[in-house]
């Protein structure tokens, strides 16, 4: 927190993983100055990250649910960093984030698919290996598309190879066949779902 307004200048690509969290009741220059130059020059340097932008917080540590992600901030804290700080104890590779939220309607086209992992993952276990899957509901169709890859190898946004159609339903399945650099793979499967809304720029 605030780390952006005077320093930004000393990330660098080994910069530590970072969780950058910013209450909607955080001072202003700070919430529209300060905290997106911080996640710019993380994402300049493709530094692995997690940006939380808390809401009914302001300058203090993430707890609580968040409704607008769908997660436990408190959870996401220590999932993310026991990934780092207890190598010893081998634990499996955790889904953090997933976009859309699971059971979200009226999504836009345009809102990106994407899954957060800690730690850093093994990218082809999830690109090459079909370790995490997009599906219509209606026909249990596989949407073929690729994968951008970002946040040090922690985040991995899906691009549909077709535009996906309004009023649809998706789902989005995280296998237990991915698996983080060190060769643990995830303990249980990961389910998001979501329904496509208008296209509003038709």
């Amino acid at each position: 927190m605030g780390f952006g307004l005077y320093r930004p200048q000393y990330i660098s690509k080994d910069y530590a993983p970072t969780i950058v969290a910013c209450g909607e009741n955080e001072r202003l220059y700070v919430r529209i100055v300060g905290h997106p130059n911080f996640v710019h020059f993380l994402e300049k340097n493709d530094v692995n990250h997690i940006e939380l932008l808390m809401e009914g917080l302001g300058h203090e540590l993430p707890y609580g649910y968040d409704n607008i992600l769908g997660i436990d901030r408190y959870r996401l804290v220590h999932d993310f960093f026991d990934r780092y700080l207890k190598p010893e104890s081998k634990l499996p590779p955790v889904v953090l984030l997933m976009t859309p939220r699971n059971e979200k309607t009226n999504v836009s086209i345009y809102e990106p698919i994407s899954v957060h992992f800690a730690p850093v993952m093994d990218k082809k276990s999830i690109t090459d290996e079909e370790g995490v899957k997009v599906i219509r509901l209606k026909d249990n169709a596989k949407i073929n598309g690729s994968w951008k890859i970002s946040n040090g190898g922690t985040k991995f946004t899906f691009i549909p190879g077709q535009q996906l159609k309004e009023n649809e339903r998706y789902k989005v399945i995280v296998t237990t066949g991915v698996k983080d650099k060190a060769g643990n793979f995830l303990d249980k499967e990961v389910i998001s779902e979501f329904t496509i809304g208008k296209d509003i720029f038709k």
